[in-house]
């Protein structure tokens, strides 16, 4: 089902003037801060007032701790044994056996909505104030929700003045802009055997062995980074793109489905796709490494015919978890500035390119590991309002999602407007990771 919602998007400066970020000042005496440090400044300023200080401090202490991961059995190493194993550990399966639902309700109800904007009203009256659904949508003439807050644009790094300005008014919307939003009934289980520990247990897994045929027995990832692979509702010969493949974990868990008939992957680093080949190489026999075809490309700069019903984009984005981890090739590092404030630029290019391969009646999953609006519901918006001839629909993957948030394994924010988020907690350390389903239809 959809409601129709519609906004028209006047006196955007005066919203600018809304609530703003502290200028976070660096005295001259201070020692220099690694990267990490800009990148908890950032968070704590930007985050603290999407989210609230009470949620954002939930999480700020779940980014800081152990991540929790996940195996993925491989199903050309699986034995009785391993499993056995498994158990034995105290692990359960999350991700079970396909039931009886081979494909997407083929005939969901879908109107043409005004498409809602992906900025939420996130100074509410009150500091706790419960959350109504109502205000997840702006009403015809109510543009208030949007940009309600901009932050301020400039940060002290090192002796330089940083002017974030490109960053946060990436959000540019034009008139009223129109597309379809559609719920589906949840899909099947993937065709996975996936373990993890049960919540607030957070031991290690032993490191996964080579059987008899020279494979790894199972992958480790986050358990998050499974849900766009959910979400693209693989069937049956699918023609399969993965635009931005590497280190792997993604694309390969869609090889270990055995599903598609094509499975093409790119990216753009040389080092990325090597790892990409190494890893698929450790997991897959030679004849299923024969069907997936790797290129080292950029590809929003090619031009080919090649079109696919499923199309994966996990978009290159702050990697917030890891911003925090490693300074090692850290994106708040003083010489990726520009790189970092010309990320959802970069994002909205990549999923241009994704939507422009799609065929119609297929689907295109864009996905984050941010927990940052502007990379994630504001690039979904700015990028359908760039067409004007093709149509899409965004779908509602609430439901979809739903048996994993009743079982307590990802706790999901209730405020993004077309896709799904994974916040961190403690007591089931997950992501982030932002996922929504795009599908076309004309």
């Amino acid at each position: 089902m959809s409601v129709v919602f519609s906004s028209r998007l006047t006196s955007v400066n005066r919203l600018r003037k809304c609530t703003q970020m502290p200028q976070m000042r660096k005295s001259k005496l201070a020692p220099k801060k690694q990267p990490s440090q800009f990148a908890m400044d950032h968070f704590d300023a930007f985050y603290s007032k999407v989210f609230g200080l009470d949620a954002w401090r939930s999480m700020r202490i779940a980014l800081l701790s152990k991540k929790k991961y996940c195996a993925v059995v491989n199903p050309f190493a699986v034995t009785e044994e391993l499993i056995e194993r498994l158990r034995s550990i105290g692990c359960r399966e999350i991700v079970g056996r396909p039931t009886n639902v081979d494909t997407w309700d083929a005939s969901p109800e879908v109107q043409m909505t005004d498409l809602p904007l992906p900025m939420p009203d996130i100074m509410p009256n009150e500091e706790d104030a419960v959350f109504d659904d109502s205000s997840r949508f702006i009403r015809k003439g109510n543009t208030e929700p949007l940009l309600s807050f901009v932050p301020a644009t400039e940060i002290v790094a090192q002796e330089e003045i940083i002017d974030e300005g490109q960053y946060f008014n990436f959000l540019q919307p034009e008139g009223d802009s129109e597309l379809a939003m559609k719920t589906h009934k949840p899909l099947p289980a993937l065709p996975l055997h996936v373990y993890t520990f049960p919540r607030g247990v957070i031991s290690d897994f032993p490191s996964p062995k080579k059987t008899t045929n020279g494979l790894f027995e199972y992958y480790l990832m986050d358990a998050a980074s499974l849900l766009p692979v959910v979400a693209l509702g693989l069937e049956p010969g699918d023609d399969f793109a993965d635009f931005c493949a590497a280190p792997g974990g993604k694309t390969l868990a869609v090889a270990f489905t055995q599903k598609t008939r094509v499975h093409f992957c790119s990216d753009i680093s040389a080092s990325r796709v090597q790892r990409l080949k190494g890893i698929l190489g450790s997991y897959l026999p030679p004849e299923e490494r024969a069907k997936i075809t790797i290129k080292l490309a950029n590809m929003t700069l090619i031009s080919d015919n090649s079109t696919y019903n499923k199309i994966l984009v996990d978009v290159p984005c702050s990697n917030d978890r890891s911003s925090l981890e490693s300074e090692e090739n850290n994106i708040f590092h003083q010489i990726r500035v520009k790189e970092r404030l010309s990320l959802p630029e970069t994002q909205k290019a990549i999923l241009t390119h994704a939507l422009r391969r799609l065929r119609p009646g297929g689907a295109t999953v864009y996905s984050t590991c941010s927990l940052s609006p502007v990379q994630n519901d504001s690039v979904v918006y700015m990028t359908l309002q760039s067409f004007k001839q093709m149509k899409f629909v965004i779908t509602n993957l609430s439901e979809t999602f739903s048996p994993f948030v009743e079982q307590g394994l990802f706790h999901l924010y209730d405020k993004c407007r077309y896709g799904q988020l994974v916040m961190p907690n403690l007591t089931s350390n997950f992501g982030p990771m932002y996922i929504c389903r795009i599908e076309r239809v004309k």
